[in-house]
């Protein structure tokens, strides 16, 4: 017998503002997603906040009781491709951050732009 077709969850992007335990969560619960994707950091920003354990374990067990999945999604700066090595080392530590906290937050995966060679004689090297 074949198994019954799993359908796709359906979620939202949810505020973060105020904690990821209560803001995002309850978000969630308000439009019914079954699915969250959250910024970990300043989406238009470089800067990479401490973690709090805390929050994040209250996070976690919420978004596991109401079976609710979780995604971050990275700030929109990264640009993997980028020839300028500023904003290419700060895409590297970005993405490497992006992953580090949706382990932490228990999260599924992470959603990356992961941008392009802005200029067209540096494509061969990105």
């Amino acid at each position: 017998m074949a198994s019954p077709i799993k359908l796709p969850r359906l979620g939202a992007h949810t505020p973060t503002s105020g904690g990821m335990a209560k803001r995002s969560i309850a978000y969630a619960q308000e439009v019914k997603a079954e699915a969250i994707q959250v910024f970990a950091s300043n989406p238009r920003g470089w800067a990479m906040p401490e973690a709090n354990v805390e929050a994040d374990k209250l996070f976690r067990d919420k978004a596991l009781e109401l079976d609710i999945e979780t995604y971050v999604h990275a700030p929109f700066l990264i640009n993997l491709g980028s020839p300028t090595v500023a904003t290419y080392e700060n895409s590297v530590a970005s993405t490497a951050y992006s992953l580090k906290r949706a382990r932490e937050i228990g999260s599924k995966g992470v959603v990356i732009h992961t941008g392009s060679a802005v200029d067209i004689n540096h494509v061969e090297q990105a």
